[in-house]
């Protein structure tokens, strides 16, 4: 196993614990079937594991370094929390309405109600929002009326928005909206990758908000999924990874290896050889490689088809600046969870998360814990100037967006390098393409976000299945 992060812990925690709720889970597998009955090594660069997933706690602070929450209706992390006995810690963000406010003209507007896969099925809320225009409202409003793409090639996001609702909403909300989930811009960004379910809506009914529609009523989804849309543990994220850690780290099959650089994965006539810096190599019948899809590359150098589909997948670096205030420093009570800055307001942060407000226990009263997202190009370099320099970006955006005159009680810097994977257009051909290649080479396996899901519950999802296609690959060998 290459890579310790929350989709190489999964990977370890079901190979050694296949449970029962796999096929629950969309997984094909037997719900009774065994642990793996094979040795399994953990190899990890870092000397912690859980990868982007890391809290820190101190002095009634939580402090996320970078994913804070889930989505809720996607039910992989959910599950897997609850079966390693977090389903008590389980929190939801804190209701009310607006969630989000987005930047127009130097304001902040709230989010309109009615946002289903991104897209607005209420014109009442869009209307009254004041995001939009009254010509950008009625271009909405004829949505349904836009003939459906007869086309089966891929579109990119931006494409398809301004084609079914106008540039408009393009601009003011699908945006900020997507570049802050994707950290991408929406026009490189592959639709059929990201949003297949708008795709689906516009080619069964042809028309999206149409679709989308029949699509929430009940009994086509199961019944509707009341709560809250995000969720986290109440610790903070970096539970779930200390508690995959814990269940898997007292198995007497498994070897973890922390402070480890993998030099190169080579297929061999027995199987696979890992070469490891400063150390002898491990001869294994099989690997799974949940690295970002790049550095798998540079590990499966031998094999150049494969690398070749692996380097067209995009990625992109963060920096994360968490700050503490008094709430008095604020002018004006916070509302919502936080904000998000369209490209159009030309600002260095893609957003701001009021973390103390978005969740229950981030924060002792009185205080204030936030977190501002600063994307490529506005990176400097990495060092206490460049840090320096991304907090007077930070201090520079909360003066102009609430009017924040006070320096921080103390300020984290979390910087992710070529963190984030971008779907672009054509994304899912390069993912079947790579599927073909490691189909031809037996015994290698990939897992993690680069391929069918950036969020915390695909790449769950993503370790699931990798561990239940190993599990038959062995199976297969033995019989």
């Amino acid at each position: 196993m290459v890579g310790g992060g929350l989709a190489g812990l999964t990977v370890v925690h079901r190979l050694l614990n296949p449970g029962a709720r796999l096929a629950a889970q969309g997984v094909d597998a037997d719900g009774d079937a065994a642990p793996l009955n094979a040795r399994v090594v953990l190899l990890e660069r870092d000397d912690r594991l859980g990868g982007k997933i890391l809290t820190e706690s101190f002095d009634g602070f939580v402090v996320e370094a970078a994913a804070d929450s889930f989505l809720a209706r996607k039910p992989w992390a959910r599950a897997l929390a609850e079966e390693l006995g977090l389903g008590d810690e389980l929190v939801g963000s804190e209701p009310g309405w607006p969630r989000a406010f987005v930047r127009r003209a130097g304001a902040l507007v709230p989010f309109p109600d009615g946002l289903t896969g991104l897209v607005p099925t209420k014109m009442g809320p869009l209307w009254t929002s004041g995001i939009l225009s009254p010509l950008g409202c009625a271009r909405v409003a004829m949505e349904r009326w836009i003939p459906r793409r007869t086309s089966d090639r891929d579109e990119t996001v931006a494409s398809f928005v301004r084609r079914r609702f106008g540039s408009e909403l393009y601009e003011r909300l699908m945006q900020p909206l997507l570049g802050g989930l994707y950290g991408s811009s929406p026009e490189q960004l592959s639709i059929a990758a990201t949003f297949p379910v708008l795709v689906q809506a516009e080619r069964e009914s042809g028309s999206v908000t149409r679709g989308l529609r029949v699509q929430a009523r009940p009994e086509s989804t199961g019944g509707p999924r009341p709560g809250a849309p995000f969720l986290s543990l109440r610790g903070g994220m970096g539970r779930l990874t200390e508690a995959l850690e814990a269940s898997i780290e007292s198995a007497e099959r498994l070897q973890i290896l922390r402070g480890t650089t993998v030099e190169s994965v080579r297929r061999t006539p027995e199987g696979w050889t890992i070469d490891i810096e400063g150390r002898s190599p491990l001869f294994v019948s099989a690997v799974v490689i949940t690295t970002p899809a790049p550095l798998a590359a540079r590990l499966l150098v031998e094999h150049e088809d494969l690398v070749a589909a692996l380097r067209r997948i995009p990625f992109t670096s963060t920096s994360v600046v968490t700050a503490a205030y008094d709430s008095a420093n604020f002018p004006r009570p916070l509302e919502g969870h936080g904000y998000l800055n369209p490209l159009s307001e030309r600002r260095k942060v893609a957003g701001i998360t009021w973390s103390s407000r978005k969740f229950a226990g981030r924060a002792p009263a009185g205080r204030v814990l936030l977190r501002g997202f600063i994307r490529e190009p506005h990176l400097p370099p990495a060092g206490p100037e460049g840090d320096a320099r991304l907090l007077e970006t930070l201090a520079e955006e909360l003066r102009d967006a609430v009017g924040l005159e006070a320096a921080p009680q103390w300020w984290r810097v979390f910087r992710w390098q070529n963190s984030m994977p971008g779907y672009t257009l054509g994304h899912l051909e390069r993912v079947r393409m790579i599927e073909d290649r490691v189909e031809a080479l037996p015994g290698l396996f990939l897992a993690g976000c680069s391929y069918g899901g950036v969020g915390i519950p695909d790449t769950v999802r993503s370790g699931e299945q990798a561990a239940t296609r190993l599990m038959d690959h062995i199976a297969t060998r033995r019989a």
